[in-house]
């Protein structure tokens, strides 16, 4: 598996992002970063899925 490396202002993105999402539905804001997290996840381990 590949080191998933974030940087400063990727972590920021997400943290706002959840931010954002969380002051209207805090499950949804969670459900969100779970979501990304796993897409990056799965990229990092097949870097051409979807792709064509």
């Amino acid at each position: 598996m590949r080191d998933i490396l974030f940087t400063p202002q990727a972590k920021n993105d997400l943290i706002e992002l959840s931010e954002y999402i969380a002051r209207h539905n805090l499950k949804a804001a969670q459900q969100t970063v779970h979501l990304i997290e796993h897409s990056i996840l799965r990229l990092s381990l097949i870097p051409g899925i979807g792709h064509r």
